[in-house]
Order: structure tokens, then C-alpha cells, then sequence
């Protein structure tokens, strides 16, 4: 999006072209999935590492090194809430954010597509025998994936700043709350990611941002260790 503003676009087409084209690489990279679908995860998880190393390339190749932002949407002066200083645009975020959580828990607990993605998770062979198509639910997973990737990097941009590479560390990070979180529990994700949020806030402003990402992956290790499902991630039953 950075991009189009610079090539004089309107705001309305560069946000347009910000979603469509994550969007249009979401469907290219299940076009390149599907056909080893039933290849083993680890093999699954190369595969789109390998894709992911060919859009970073072929970013760099495009844009450079170059570091690029545009202006906030909502510009002014932070607001200061208990001593700490709260930039406009990180409340506009995270405005977004709840609204995309509740959007999606609407979407998977109240829609017929949604609870269908969700039979094709549990159960794919269920799924299929009571008349579900399963590829056609995991093309929807897809895009659902890079529109909300696209809509995370057009608000955050603003504060983050964008780079060829930058998706390599927010993703990881994300993993990781997820991780935290429990992985397959909606609301566990999310304090995932909240305690990440807080505890890149703290280490930043207390000991060092250089140290930041290493105390981050310190708590997960640590949170790992003693409970290897996340925080409210299921217990493992039936083993030793």
C-alpha cells in the first residue's frame, strides 16, 4: 500500500489493492498446496517456508531494502493512560482487532460456511460423508488468512513500518501467542497475543528493545515447559 501512495494512487485504490493482492497471493499459495495435501505436515510446513522465501525474494527484488510508512489514520497527540503514552493509530488497532475476533467468532460459531470449516478441522472424512467439500472449505480458509493478513499490515504499518522481511518476524511472533495460547483455543490465541503485546511493551521500556524478541521466546519456552498445550490449550490425556 506504502507503495501505491508513493505512485500518486488515491488512498481508496491503494487500500483496494493493499487487500486484493494478499488476497490473490492466498489463492496462488493453496493452488500450490493442494495437490500435496495429503503429504505429511512437516513436508506441508517446507512447502509454504519455500513460498514464503519466494515473496520475500521477490519483494526485495521489486522495493529494495527500503524501509517504508505512511501516515496515521488518526493522527494527533498520544493519549496517556496510567503514565503510559498510547499512540491514536495503537487504539485504532486494536479497535480492529476486536472487531475482527468478534466478526470471525460470529462467522465459525453462527454461520452454516463457518461451522463447516470447523467439521473440516475435527473431522474431514465426517465431514465429507455428510456432503461437505473439504478443498472448497480450505481455498476459504485461505483467503480468510491473507484478508486479515492484508487488513494487520495496512493498520500497522503506520507505527511498524513495512519491509520486505518484516512478515518473517510478525508471523513468528504470532506463532508463538498461538503457541502460548493453546493453539486450537479462539480465545486462548488471543490473550497469546495480548501477553506478547505487553511483554515486548514491558521489556522495551524496562530493560531493552534490543532484547525484546529473546524474552519473548524465553516465556515461551518457559510456558511450553511446564504445560506443552498452552496456557488453555486441552491437556494431553493417555500418555506417559
Amino acid at each position: 500500500m506504502a507503495t501505491s501512495l508513493e505512485a500518486g494512487l488515491p488512498l481508496w485504490l491503494s487500500l483496494f489493492l493493499g487487500v486484493i493482492i494478499p488476497v490473490f497471493a492466498g489463492v496462488i499459495t493453496y493452488g500450490v498446496i493442494h495437490p500435496v495435501r495429503n503429504a505429511s505436515i512437516m513436508t506441508l510446513i517446507l512447502i509454504t517456508f519455500g513460498i514464503a522465501f519466494i515473496i520475500r525474494g521477490s519483494a526485495l527484488l521489486a522495493w529494495g531494502t527500503d524501509v517504508r510508512r505512511y501516515a496515521p489514520f488518526l493522527e494527533g497527540e498520544p493519549i496517556i493512560f496510567f503514565n503510559i503514552l498510547v499512540p491514536q493509530q495503537g487504539l485504532l488497532i486494536l479497535g480492529v482487532t476486536m472487531l475482527t475476533l468478534i466478526s470471525l467468532f460470529f462467522f465459525f460459531q453462527r454461520t452454516l460456511s463457518g461451522k463447516a470449516m470447523r467439521a473440516c478441522a475435527i473431522d474431514r472424512l465426517g465431514a465429507q460423508i455428510v456432503g461437505i467439500k473439504p478443498e472448497y472449505k480450505n481455498l476459504i480458509s485461505f483467503i480468510i488468512a491473507s484478508l486479515l493478513g492484508s487488513i494487520e499490515g495496512i493498520f500497522m504499518t503506520p507505527i511498524t513500518m513495512a519491509s520486505y522481511d518484516i512478515g518473517l518476524t510478525i508471523g513468528i511472533k504470532a506463532f508463538i501467542a498461538a503457541l502460548i495460547g493453546g493453539l486450537t483455543n479462539p480465545v486462548g490465541v488471543m490473550l497469546g497475543g495480548f501477553l506478547i503485546g505487553i511483554l515486548e511493551a514491558l521489556s522495551s521500556g524496562l530493560i531493552s528493545s534490543l532484547y525484546k524478541t529473546a524474552i519473548v521466546v524465553a516465556i515461551f519456552l518457559i510456558v511450553l515447559s511446564f504445560r506443552r498445550t498452552g496456557l488453555l490449550g486441552e491437556a494431553e490425556t493417555g500418555k506417559v
